[in-house]
């Protein structure tokens, strides 16, 4: 027997025309009633299935932000070689000794590793920055595009490396945000970029950045690793060497610069105890100066300091996309660090990012003045 719903039921009462058109009538709501309840379940179905899809992609998230923090967390325990800018020195023999301490494997920041060389033809000196600079270079995961990161850290390495306890604390009397432990990560970089947009640093790269780094592979240049140590009370300057200043199309004034940057003789701060004189009048000095971030379209390095010799001048330049590791099992000569002046052709302009020795937390009028980046031209 056939149950009439009462929801089924329609008052038909006013309803004008023949039988027929009630009944049309009828049946027509009753159409729409079924399509609106169909169309209700499909809707509810497809907000389930849209839950369903947001839940799983939340759960892959979470798995994917364990892993890369895991990852970054242990940065500095799977990272190549690093090495120390005071393990650098010239004495007799033509191979390079690569010892690892007793405190940890090769990937480990006790690493010791000693560049020994000899140029036999020509008598030199070389001229390192700051003892304590560390030498990063990239691992496997952030090879060809994490270059800036690398060369910033190693520019934080010198920094913290010499400043001096209260210095990490307070600057000028104010507090300081300059990392006291350890070297940030990558990541911790990106962070620190993205806080120093936020305050108004560099407003146009910014924009094309699209205020975001954290998590991604974009490449920073000079001016990001300016925002990241000015935001840390780090005052930094940048050079622009815009064009060859050779026939040959390269670029001595850019050579001369860096020469002059470490050899300065009115530089009270180098320590003359550093000063290491090797058989064959060769000596290895350490100045108290940071390292040099060197920007060129593509890439970026850090110069650790110059070699002068009779008839040639090379900057000692660390490339963070060289692995040191991959020649710890052979012979390591001092060539792989020299950047000479014939590997500046081809390239048409260069960027030196240079920092003081002193910290100086900006604040107030200089603060707002060091957001709006600026820099020097040579010539």
């Amino acid at each position: 027997m056939y149950m009439v719903d009462p929801a089924d039921i329609i008052d038909l009462t006013g309803v004008s025309g023949d039988d027929s058109d009630g009944m049309e009538s009828l049946e027509g709501v009753k159409d729409a009633k079924l399509s609106e309840h169909i169309k209700n379940n499909s809707v509810n179905i497809g907000e389930s299935k849209q839950k369903s899809k947001q839940t799983k992609r939340r759960r892959l998230q979470r798995i994917s932000d364990f892993f890369r923090e895991r990852a970054i967390n242990l940065g500095h325990r799977d990272d190549s070689t690093r090495l120390r800018v005071e393990q650098l020195e010239y004495t007799r023999g033509d191979k390079t000794i690569i010892s690892k301490s007793s405190n940890g494997g090769s990937n480990s920041n006790s690493n010791a590793a000693a560049l020994c060389t000899q140029t036999q033809d020509i008598a030199s000196c070389v001229v390192l920055c700051n003892k304590g600079t560390m030498l990063f270079n990239a691992a496997i995961r952030d090879r060809g595009w994490a270059c800036g990161y690398r060369n910033c850290q190693m520019l934080l390495s010198s920094i913290i490396a010499s400043a001096d306890t209260s210095h990490r604390t307070t600057v000028n009397g104010a507090a300081s945000r300059l990392p006291t432990d350890r070297v940030p990560s990558i990541r911790a970089l990106q962070e620190m970029l993205e806080l120093a947009w936020r305050d108004g640093y560099d407003r146009d790269g910014a924009e094309q950045l699209k205020h975001r780094v954290t998590g991604t592979r974009k490449w920073i240049g000079t001016t990001e690793i300016y925002c990241i140590l000015a935001h840390l009370g780090v005052q930094a300057h940048i050079v622009d060497f815009h064009c060859p200043t050779a026939p040959d199309g390269t670029h001595p004034a850019l050579f001369n610069w860096v020469v002059e940057y470490f050899t300065d003789a009115s530089d009270e701060n180098s320590d003359p105890t550093l000063i290491r004189d090797v058989p064959g009048n060769k000596t290895t000095r350490f100045v108290a100066k940071h390292p040099l971030y060197l920007q060129h379209h593509g890439h970026s390095r850090t110069i650790v300091g110059v070699e002068l010799a009779a008839n040639a001048t090379n900057l000692l330049v660390f490339d963070p996309d060289i692995s040191i590791r991959a020649h710890s099992n052979s012979a390591l000569r001092l060539s792989h660090f020299r950047y000479r002046l014939r590997d500046t052709r081809g390239k048409a302009q260069f960027q030196i990012l240079h920092v003081d020795r002193e910290l100086a937390l900006l604040e107030g009028e200089g603060a707002e003045i060091s957001k709006d980046i600026s820099s020097k031209r040579v010539p």
